[in-house]
């Protein structure tokens, strides 16, 4: 009855009323579906018993027919009136519709009531209705969106600005509990308060378990308060504490190291997590951060002379910001010749592990001919220093390749294909060279991972053995959708390379050819297009014989898809 737009006006509401008092769910469901489609306001008192249905998708039903119906002052009054049944569904109807006068009863109702679990919702429904979706311009979407939710492009309204002073009020009571929740809410929606800051770090001070939230917050602030630097410093600090979370708040005073306050806490988090020897995504991130913000050419001497620090720590840093002002093309002339002659000076000095720790972070692989000039050092630091650099820039001692090895190269492209299928090879040997060859860096091979580069699963179960022979070997040949070359032409004169790895209405996240990421903030970028190449370099694998390369392949069979 109620399939026809067009014929709805004829349709009789009766049939709906009574299916929505059926014992029978499926009968309730479809009666639900059926008002919902009619677009009758006054069919709202009929629905909303149905969001306190005891049948799941009868509840989930009902509550998106009244949210199409923008049933709101049925449901404030049923909120004002009705059991605690009915709240939940409510309040989900509530939060979904952005009208000024529903925040206006929602925070009425927040006055009125007591019960501490109806208070909660009522702050989730405010929280989620701080921000709206905004307009499409057309430039969102790409083959790597923002999933974090609740909104693709989350922007403010008109009763944003009636809305944070409530949440404000609710974080500045006594109540721990409620400041609790509140930040975690705030954290969730990723709402960035003004008034809610000192608030929030405040708590976190005595309550650890806020930390997280508070970092999470943090992230998106353009200004750190000063309460919150000695946290972060502490917690980046602190070797009880998870390494990912160590990483997080180095990363929030790397981001903010230009700030008056910030610079000498944020070296402290970022030598105290260089040296946490946990692996951990975050970690890096922050190291990168802070050795790639660019704005640290205008400072190079002071980083000069921090190589010259008595801390290891702080001596490394000071290289990996050196390193990538020298490998800059961007960078003035000046300040990349200061950071040149800095690191030439560091690889003459007799304790070069700083800088060859940087290189290992950075991956910064203009300097492998150092780095395989010192895995004979006599100074067994320096030599082990060097191997782990070599071992980051996958590269080998000159000789290691015997010469009289028939390697990919040789055999060339067409015998390389011919052979290859007779080959079993290894895949425990594969899954090691997958890593060595330094395919990891942008590939992803379980779904859990981070994306990074196009995801390995389950590969072989859509392309045949030749077809990944092409795209190792020729890997400009096909570019998958999302992974074209992407630059960006950004308005301080910088070129970017690399593919979008995530982006959102404000930002882009783009991973170069060495797997380093950069946030671009789109604001700031001037123009931007594709190329018709692949990120991919060629001869990744072209030093390998037909088993070795065999066994990555057999390794990439391997990876079955459920």
């Amino acid at each position: 009855l109620a399939d026809r737009a067009t014929q709805a006006a004829n349709v009789p509401v009766q049939p709906f009323v009574d299916g929505a008092k059926d014992a029978n769910p499926r009968v309730r469901l479809q009666a639900a579906i059926g008002m919902g489609r009619l677009g009758r306001t006054d069919l709202a008192g009929a629905l909303i018993p149905l969001v306190g249905d005891d049948d799941a998708l009868v509840r989930h039903v009902a509550v998106h027919s009244l949210v199409s119906l923008r049933a709101s002052q049925a449901c404030l009054s049923a909120l004002n009136q009705s059991d605690a049944k009915l709240k939940p569904g409510l309040l989900r109807v509530l939060r979904s519709l952005h009208d000024t006068q529903v925040i206006d009863g929602l925070s009425a109702r927040m006055v009125r009531t007591s019960d501490v679990e109806e208070r909660k919702l009522i702050i989730t429904a405010m929280a989620r209705l701080y921000h709206k979706e905004g307009e499409w311009k057309g430039d969102w979407w790409g083959t790597r969106p923002d999933t974090r939710g609740p909104y693709y492009s989350p922007v403010t309204w008109d009763g944003s600005a009636r809305i944070a002073p409530i949440l404000v009020a609710a974080l500045a009571s006594g109540d721990t509990a409620m400041g609790k929740f509140v930040i975690t809410e705030l954290s969730r929606h990723r709402i960035n308060l003004d008034g809610a800051t000192p608030h929030v770090v405040r708590r976190a001070r005595t309550d650890g378990s806020l930390v997280p939230a508070m970092i999470a917050l943090l992230e998106g602030s353009d200004k750190l308060p000063v309460d919150a630097v000695s946290l972060l410093e502490a917690t980046a600090k602190d070797n009880a504490v998870d390494a990912e979370l160590r990483g997080n708040a180095a990363h929030v005073l790397a981001k903010a190291s230009d700030q008056p306050g910030v610079f000498e806490p944020a070296i402290n988090a970022l030598v105290a997590v260089g040296n946490a020897g946990k692996a951990s995504e975050a970690i890096s991130r922050a190291r990168e951060t802070f050795a790639k913000e660019r704005r640290h050419a205008r400072n190079v001497q002071t980083f000069v002379k921090m190589t010259s620090d008595a801390d290891k720590g702080r001596r490394e840093t000071a290289f990996g910001v050196l390193i990538a002002i020298a490998n800059d093309r961007q960078s003035p002339n000046a300040a990349k010749d200061a950071a040149a002659a800095a690191i030439t000076a560091g690889f003459s000095s007799p304790d070069a592990v700083p800088l060859l720790r940087a290189i290992a972070m950075l991956k910064a692989g203009a300097y492998k001919d150092e780095v395989l000039a010192r895995l004979g050092d006599n100074n067994a630091n320096v030599k082990a220093a060097a191997e782990h650099a070599a071992r980051q820039l996958k590269i080998e001692p000159a000789g290691s390749v015997d010469p009289n090895k028939f390697t990919l190269e040789k055999l060339g492209y067409d015998k390389v294909l011919a052979q290859v299928g007779a080959q079993k090879g290894d895949v425990k040997l594969g899954q090691e060279l997958f890593a060595k060859q330094g395919c990891a860096q942008c590939h992803t091979v379980a779904q859990a991972e981070p994306l990074k580069g196009p995801l390995l699963l389950g590969i072989a179960q859509r392309y045949s053995r030749a077809e990944l022979v092409e795209a190792i070997l020729k890997p400009a040949a096909k570019v998958s959708q999302g992974f074209e070359t992407q630059w960006f032409q950004m308005e301080d004169g910088l070129l970017d390379e690399g593919f979008g790895v995530r982006e959102t209405a404000d930002e882009v996240e783009m991973r170069n050819i060495a797997g380093a990421v950069t946030v671009l903030k789109k604001k700031e970028i001037e123009d931007r297009g594709k190329r018709d190449t692949s990120m991919m370099p060629t001869g990744l694998v072209e030093k390998l014989d037909l088993n070795e390369f065999a066994s990555i392949l057999a390794y990439l069979e391997s990876l079955k898809a459920n």
